[in-house]
């Protein structure tokens, strides 16, 4: 699938561009990641939960947050309310990068 196609639904652009960085976990090596490039209103919980379903993952598979801590390791914080967006993105505003795990089940 080419992400890059994917159409969002839109609200007052902000001139941002934000580039979201979506890890497919048990995907084929050639799809396991998906990158996209958007302005940051389009970041949004609704938004994210589109893309979930375009890139073939039901409303009961997991999205996650990947927050880094230090150049090597991340903990995953599970999406599912609109309030978590916003810090996020507040914690990502110098490099404009969101990181996103998708994975059909839980990973331990």
């Amino acid at each position: 699938m080419d992400c890059t196609k994917n159409r969002f639904c839109c609200c007052r652009l902000t001139g941002e561009t934000w580039t979201v960085i979506v890890y497919r976990y048990g995907a084929p090596a050639d799809k396991e990641i998906c990158e996209l490039v958007c302005d940051r209103s389009y970041i949004t919980l609704s938004n994210l939960v589109l893309l979930k379903t375009k890139l073939g993952y039901s409303v009961r598979d997991f999205l996650y947050y990947l927050k880094r801590c230090g150049n090597d390791s991340a903990s995953l914080i599970l999406l599912d309310y609109d309030h978590q967006i916003e810090p996020i993105l507040a914690a990502n505003e110098g490099e404009m990068k969101l990181r996103l795990l998708l994975a059909t089940e839980q990973p331990s």
